[in-house]
């Protein structure tokens, strides 16, 4: 069993909910019924998907029980340090990749209502904001002298891996400042984890 309780690995949760949206797709995928029926319901829903999925993903992902405080050591003992940090860029970059291409989906649509379009685009976008400011993120922190850092940014919010053993409190600042400034995500909305 996990930290989180559960049976399943995480990328077993995020398999389950890739496949959850995928099969959401494809229902109504051969049938302009949806498309055409009730637009600005469609376009509450579409996007209500995907702020869901990239929050469940996000959550999948980086979880950690509420209680817990803003910096966290966890150990791998299973899996060393070096390996979590690819393992993790990979699992993050294969995310997004299948969340754009559902969002591409919608947008090559033909059928597709013009504002959900315009929704897919936006979704496209804010993704490669994401990706553009956790790229950021990583080299900055990378160039205060961690030896590896992991960032996946949030709409709302921001969790930070670094590899460390024992993070100081004008190193947690360094890092909460550069999030604030390529992101502009507060300070209290940033989650700082540090592996050993």
């Amino acid at each position: 069993m996990n930290r989180n309780g559960s049976d399943k690995t995480r990328e077993e949760r995020v398999e389950e909910m890739k496949q959850k949206l995928k099969d959401f797709f494809m229902k109504f995928r051969n049938t302009g019924k949806f498309f055409s029926k009730n637009k600005k319901s469609l376009i509450v829903c579409a996007s209500v998907l995907v702020i869901c999925g990239a929050v469940y993903l996000n959550y999948a992902l980086f979880s950690a029980d509420e209680g817990q405080p803003q910096i966290m050591t966890e150990v791998i003992e299973s899996d060393p340090t070096e390996e979590y940090f690819t393992s993790a860029v990979i699992s993050r970059q294969k995310a997004r990749d299948e969340a754009i291409e559902v969002l591409q989906q919608v947008v090559d649509r033909s059928d597709a209502v013009e504002e959900v379009k315009t929704e897919a685009y936006t979704g496209i976008n804010v993704i490669a904001q994401q990706i553009e400011s956790e790229s950021n993120i990583e080299q900055l922190v990378l160039a205060k002298g961690f030896e590896q850092c992991l960032a996946v940014v949030s709409e709302n919010s921001a969790s930070i891996i670094v590899k460390s053993d024992g993070l100081l409190a004008n190193e947690v600042a360094q890092i909460k400042e550069i999030v604030y400034e390529q992101a502009g995500i507060h300070p209290r909305d940033i989650k700082i984890i540090e592996k050993n």
